[in-house]
């Protein structure tokens, strides 16, 4: 396989990862207005916020410093950082909606000491990286670079979703369940590709990688498109039901934003719903086969015929 189709191949794949990122953070805003339930809600909320995320940290460039700090690596972890709350957030809410409210995994104890292993790996890891920039850096920074600090911080992280895993499988919420456990093989082809982006070289891995990727902002798409039913059941059961018919041009704009996400089932199924919408029971009143006031009721007291 030539460099170029190499290449090639890493364009696209970030291509279709930024595309994909931008019409889950499209779908998650859309979903966080239309969502009536305050849980679901804050799932589209975060979901919409890490796919900005993700897309604005894939444009920054290797290379890029600032006061002797890379950029790249100072937005990734502190793109970590907001996972590991993002992941701390859902687990709360799996264990919020379980009905036993079980500690899955002892998760309410352990995040106290999850919580200062993430940060602070965060801080060694900057500060590591500049002082090893520095023409005479300290004895300690070697050895803290080939100490066990980091493999506590990926053991951290595996730990946080094994117990997301096994919250969301104690959800009685199917919708919610699917969701949640779409989120944490997010996080593990995540936590995945970037074991291969910074240990491995070989063009096979590479190639495995970006198919990672991709597959991964796609199975983050998914879990976002999870919450879209709860969406049409809230807005459905929300607005009151004044008039059985609908024009075409109270159904056209909610018709409009669904094609415009290109989510062709969702279109096609909005398209059934608004043509059998649109049969007025006006018209058949017209026809006579009912009557526009409602039928009086005839009471028949005791001595009349």
């Amino acid at each position: 396989m030539s460099v170029d189709l190499v290449s090639i191949i890493d364009t696209a794949s970030g291509l279709a990862f930024l595309i994909i990122l931008i019409l889950a953070a499209f779908r998650g805003v859309e979903l966080m207005r239309a969502l009536a339930n305050r849980i679901h809600r804050n799932r589209a909320f975060w979901i919409a916020a890490l796919c900005v995320l993700l897309a604005l940290q894939a444009q920054v460039p290797n290379g890029w410093e600032v006061g002797g700090l890379p950029i790249f690596e100072l937005t990734f972890f502190m793109m970590v950082s907001v996972f590991f709350v993002f992941i701390d957030s859902t687990i709360s809410v799996a264990l919020e909606v379980d009905f036993f409210h079980r500690n899955t995994l002892r998760w309410r104890q352990a995040r106290l000491i999850a919580y200062p292993i993430v940060f602070g790996w965060v801080v060694i890891f900057l500060s590591v990286t500049y002082l090893s920039g520095l023409p005479n850096p300290p004895a300690w920074v070697s050895a803290v670079q080939a100490g066990p600090v980091g493999l506590l911080f990926i053991a951290t992280l595996l730990y946080s979703i094994v117990a997301l895993v096994i919250g969301a499988r104690r959800s009685p919420d199917m919708t919610l369940r699917r969701h949640i456990l779409l989120l944490a093989a997010f996080f593990a082809m995540f936590i995945a590709t970037t074991f291969m982006f910074n240990y491995t070289s070989t063009l096979s891995i590479d190639l495995i990688s970006d198919a990672l990727t991709v597959l991964s902002a796609y199975v983050l798409y998914r879990a976002v498109m999870t919450l879209s039913p709860l969406g049409r059941v809230g807005r459905e059961t929300a607005a009151p039901s004044v008039s059985h018919s609908l024009t075409l041009r109270q159904v056209s704009p909610y018709l409009g934003s669904r094609i415009s996400t290109l989510f062709v089932p969702a279109a096609a199924y909005d398209l059934y719903i608004a043509i059998i919408s649109l049969s007025p029971v006006g018209q058949i009143e017209k026809k006579g086969f009912s009557s526009s006031k409602p039928a009086e009721s005839v009471v028949i007291l005791p001595g009349q015929s």
